[in-house]
């Protein structure tokens, strides 16, 4: 519908003439087979390396560790192709083979990591998966229970994953462990695990609701060997790592998501245009063009979103925060089409021989790969107030914004606020505070007034963001922030607990004057200015 005007006419020229390439390929190698590979429950080991002879495999991995060394966006040409064709079950695993795996070992992996691992994953030797979920740690990473202990050249490991892509055909695993239980997010550390070795076992294959060709599996580590070579850059680090790579993990999820969408569209056109009621093509009702012309508008607005995204990504300057809200703005609004889009099949499109059946079903767990959308609000919702500068003594530091402007208002201090807006069925606010006078500095600098999750959540620029964050990482955020152990704070949360838990540890830490006004709503109470 809008051209990318991010590209010359040359580069969108390659960039089609490869999208056909994939096309071609699909049409011959995996179309004929996929629904036979649904019912079985994951598609086979060999399919990776015929991808491989197809130059389908890590294409922007560089010449020097056997890539074509291509521009990222032949990668996400690839997984755009496949999803709109209606291959997601297999999608979740190339992209993590693709886009995830090999940026971990380029950015953090040793001249011999790289050259060991890299050139056999471009051919589709080696398939990789990436250990990160556990059944106590899914969003919340820096619960991870596996751990990896150090002895002499070896660290043994001992734990389990599940939910893992690509989990019964993997060769090579990025496993994250814990490496110093008493260290929170710091103590999270990252490996290459080959798959061969002795106490590595692999789960059954998960069934689940939809992308049923999707290889999805438990895994365990019993007492498992592996020389100190496989600790993927430095021990401790591996948090800030996984940090690191999450504006690529995200994009090409919400790129999966886009092209799904696409492929639900094209599947309900074709539909509407071949099939009558009351006496003519479902084509011509109004509410078949209204419910069409919505979900092509969203289609468009979204794929306006990616293209800014891959070129910030394709300059090295997509954040984690702009990668979170196009995830989720991307995977909503492929769930809501693939819903309207099955609607228009009536009865039709809840058996399971229609085709879009499978992208409805797909559709659904985008929402929970890669960061629930949950998790994503958090990650992209809201600036810091706490970064603006006010003057003597800023006031508003860590506070959830919502409520610091209706503070403002509430209490006439004057204020200049900017409020922008994203539509979207989840409504992502960002809100902007700046106090324009110094007088209210003064007035509200009494008492630090600190919401915990949002402390946390809206981040220090050395602490990667997430709401699960374990009560010591809040410590330390707020002890980043308010360094006066004398200094009167005030902790609410959305969840009250959360804030005693928060009070007891800065008490702990030796701060005196700390208070816990429990949760948001008792706090705006608290806050309310005299009459």
């Amino acid at each position: 519908m809008i051209a990318n005007h991010f590209l010359d006419a040359d580069a969108a020229a390659e960039l089609a003439l490869f999208a056909d390439s994939v096309d071609r390929f699909c049409e011959a190698r995996i179309e004929p087979y996929y629904a036979g590979w649904e019912r079985e429950g994951q598609v086979p080991r060999e399919l990776f390396r015929e991808c491989g002879e197809a130059g389908l495999l890590c294409v922007d991995v560089p010449e020097a560790w056997g890539g074509l060394g291509a521009d990222p966006r032949f990668s996400f040409v690839i997984v755009d192709v496949m999803s709109r064709r209606g291959y997601a079950g297999f999608v979740g695993g190339l992209q993590v083979h693709n886009d995830i795996i090999p940026s971990y070992l380029l950015h953090c992996g040793t001249e011999e990591q790289k050259q060991y691992w890299l050139p056999k994953m471009v051919s589709g030797e080696v398939v990789a998966a990436i250990g990160m979920t556990e059944p106590g740690a899914g969003s919340d990473l820096k619960n991870i229970r596996t751990v990896a202990r150090r002895e002499g050249d070896e660290y043994v490991v001992n734990g389990s994953k599940i939910f893992i892509s690509n989990g019964q055909h993997a060769d090579l695993v990025v496993l994250a462990a814990t490496t110093d239980r008493g260290a929170g997010s710091r103590g999270v550390s990252l490996f290459l695990v080959d798959t061969r070795t002795p106490g590595f076992t692999r789960g059954r294959n998960l069934e689940k609701v939809g992308q049923h060709a999707a290889d999805t599996s438990e895994l365990f580590f019993d007492d498992m060997r592996i020389p100190a070579s496989a600790l993927l850059g430095e021990e401790g680090k591996g948090f800030a790592m996984m940090m690191q790579e999450l504006p690529r993990e995200r994009l090409i999820v919400g790129i999966q998501a886009l092209g799904l969408a696409k492929g639900a569209r094209d599947l309900a056109v074709r539909y509407v245009q071949e099939r009558e009621a009351f006496g003519q093509p479902l084509a011509k009702l109004q509410n078949t063009r209204f419910t069409l012309a919505e979900a092509e508008t969203a289609i468009a607005a979204c794929e306006a979103f990616a293209n800014a995204c891959v070129e910030a990504y394709a300059r090295g300057e997509l954040t984690s925060a702009a990668a979170s809200a196009f995830k989720l703005h991307a995977s909503e609004m492929a769930c809501r089409v693939a819903d309207d889009c099955l609607q228009l099949f009536g009865g039709y499109g809840y058996m399971a021989e229609y085709p879009i059946s499978r992208f409805w079903a797909d559709a659904r767990v985008i929402r929970i790969y890669g960061g629930t959308s949950e998790i994503m609000e958090g990650a992209g919702g809201a600036l810091d107030a706490g970064s603006v500068d006010v003057g003597r003594r800023p006031p508003w530091v860590g506070i959830h914004a919502d409520m610091a402007v209706e503070y403002c208002r509430s209490s006439r201090i004057p204020v200049k606020v900017q409020e922008f807006h994203m539509s979207h069925s989840l409504l992502i606010r960002f809100v902007l505070v700046l106090a324009a006078a110094l007088g209210a500095s003064a007035a509200l600098a009494e008492a630090r007034w600190i919401d915990v999750r949002s402390t946390w959540e809206h981040k220090l620029d050395s602490i990667p963001g997430d709401p699960n964050v374990p009560h010591d990482e809040i410590a330390d955020a707020i002890g980043t922030l308010v360094p006066d152990k004398s200094s009167e704070i005030v902790l609410y949360c959305r969840s009250g607990g959360r804030a005693g838990v928060a009070q007891q540890t800065l008490e702990g830490l030796g701060y005196t004057n700390v208070r816990n006004a429990g949760g948001i709503d008792e706090a705006r109470k608290q806050r309310a200015p005299a009459s």
